[in-house]
């Protein structure tokens, strides 16, 4: 069988994208990676002339003939590998030359096991405060159960970032089921079992919370939908992750002992201050990872790798991330939302134009709602109970004008359909009210009994109104009630409400409560003449 060089190193750019109806499968994906090879069944030679993802592979039960291309071309010893730049840079499968052409293969977590086992930085457990010796004691009852386990995910990436870790995600290879009972019934807790995902989630008594999972592998049926799963090796489980720096993984042994598995060169991307994608339909894939790449970007001062962002701009091309539903976005928002610097991940968000491609009509920033949250709080001046989050809500309803279509955004928040529907719809009232007015008793009037997040937007068009009302104007509280203005005379039905209205708005001012009681009695004698 003959190869050719440009087989893989040309692959998604010289070679079209076959639909399924199209093809017959000849080549077994190689390495264990994504990519099925097809060859033109009339000619005797192989002739390959395009590639077919497995996740549209998966939508069909068809036959295929499957031929492993390492019958013809055999793995090489790691020492002695020479690797295409061109592959390295872009391809999960690197062809090997010698001086007469391609001699064999090998795979990009094949290759980087010629690094691996890494050894972890000098006490890079200083950042896991309370949960060390928790992970000690996993990794002896997992050994007395025959189990492997292993640190995955966002607890690896910020503790070679140094930063503090608030989760820890253990990987299992073995029994999950068996590991967490052994460790209920050795140290108690309170354990909460997914036995279709075969996961698990353990309460220590300290109120330490552990996750943990089985190794899987991941495709998707269709771009933007969630993905479909079943049980896989720890490299199956490692090519699933959305970045490379969240793709790193620490061995944990019993003795206490721990390495480092760095199988997608997340090291170098760390280090370099880069955020990469697995493989050029991730963010196709799972449309959500552009929200989280943000986020870690903003995080971390780091930049989305040259490629990914590539990767990322045709997905807003060929319109994937209209697919994504509106309720999964709302959910990647308020995640943003939350974070210690959400103006940056929007900043990034903008940047790569996904801001402008879902909101087209309104150019959005949340950057103005930030420093003046941070202006109020510097101030001390912050409400109590305040959310940030519902206050870049706030500023985006009233930016789409509460439009309905939307409203599903705000599906998983608490009160979110009040505050589309009512709350952000009454500011621009509110607005022009202020406008108007230079009185503290019609400010007062404006203000009085909003949320306060919604005082706190007002901010960015009333600054003067809006401090007087926390500095002083909410504090004025009058101390006359109903029945004080019926023992003075007031009948008794909604007159009462608008005479307490009136000696509130006397409070404003800074009357007296003799004052107040006066500009009361004014409501019902006025009317009664």
């Amino acid at each position: 069988m003959s190869l050719s060089p440009h087989i893989f190193s040309h692959l998604y750019t010289a070679k079209p994208y076959l639909k399924i109806e199209e093809i017959t499968i000849w080549a077994e994906k190689i390495g264990k990676n994504p990519i099925f090879l097809e060859k033109e069944q009339t000619t005797e030679t192989p002739e390959f002339h395009g590639y077919i993802l497995p996740s549209s592979l998966a939508q069909h039960d068809q036959k295929t003939q499957l031929i492993e291309i390492v019958q013809t071309c055999p793995t090489l010893s790691l020492q002695t590998l020479q690797v295409e730049s061109e592959q390295k840079e872009r391809h999960d499968i690197f062809l090997v030359r010698d001086a007469k052409g391609i001699c064999g293969w090998c795979d990009r977590i094949s290759l980087s096991q010629k690094f691996a086992p890494k050894a972890l930085p000098k006490n890079w457990n200083q950042e896991l405060g309370t949960f060390l010796h928790w992970i000690h004691r996993i990794a002896e009852t997992a050994d007395e159960v025959g189990c492997r386990v292993s640190l995955v995910g966002g607890a690896v990436r910020d503790i070679l970032y140094k930063k503090q870790v608030k989760d820890l995600d253990f990987l299992v290879q073995g029994s999950v089921f068996s590991l967490v009972d052994a460790l209920v019934k050795k140290y108690q807790g309170m354990c909460t079992k997914e036995p279709l995902f075969e996961a698990a989630h353990w309460s220590t008594p300290d109120r330490c919370t552990f996750d943990f999972t089985i190794a899987r592998r991941e495709w998707y049926p269709q771009p933007a939908q969630l993905p479909q799963t079943q049980h896989g090796t720890l490299r199956d489980d490692i090519m699933r992750r959305d970045f490379s720096i969240n793709a790193l993984v620490i061995n944990l042994k019993a003795d206490g002992s721990a390495y480092l598995i760095d199988a997608v060169n997340g090291i170098a991307d760390l280090q370099k201050g880069e955020l990469r994608v697995l493989h050029p339909q991730s963010f196709s894939d799972d449309p959500t990872r552009i929200f989280r790449a943000a986020r870690y970007a903003s995080r971390y001062n780091i930049s989305l790798e040259r490629n990914s962002l590539s990767y990322l701009q045709k997905v807003l091309e060929d319109g994937t991330l209209q697919k994504l539903s509106t309720s999964r976005l709302g959910k990647e928002l308020q995640r943003i939302f939350e974070e210690a610097d959400p103006s940056q991940c929007w900043k990034k968000l903008r940047t790569w134009k996904v801001i402008s491609y879902l909101f087209p009509a309104t150019d959005i920033d949340i950057s103005d709602v930030q420093q003046a949250w941070i202006t109020l709080e510097q101030q001390q001046l912050l409400p109590s109970a305040t959310s940030f989050s519902k206050l870049c809500w706030l500023h985006l309803a009233h930016h789409l004008s509460s439009a309905p279509k939307w409203l599903p955004l705000m599906s998983g928040i608490k009160g979110g359909k009040k505050l589309w529907t009512e709350i952000a719809s009454d500011l621009g009232f509110r607005k022009q009210a202020l406008n108007e007015q230079t009185s503290y008793a019609e400010w007062g009037e404006t203000l009085y009994r909003l949320s306060p997040e919604a005082i706190i937007y007002l901010y960015l068009w009333h600054p003067k109104a809006v401090v007087w009302w926390l500095k002083t104007g909410q504090s004025l509280v009058i101390h006359i009630n109903g029945s004080d203005l019926i023992q003075a005379g007031c009948p008794q039905g909604p007159l009462i409400r608008k005479a307490l209205l009136a000696a509130q708005r006397s409070a404003w001012l800074g009357e007296n409560t003799q004052t107040q009681l006066q500009k009361a009695k004014l409501v019902w004698t006025e009317t009664s003449q």
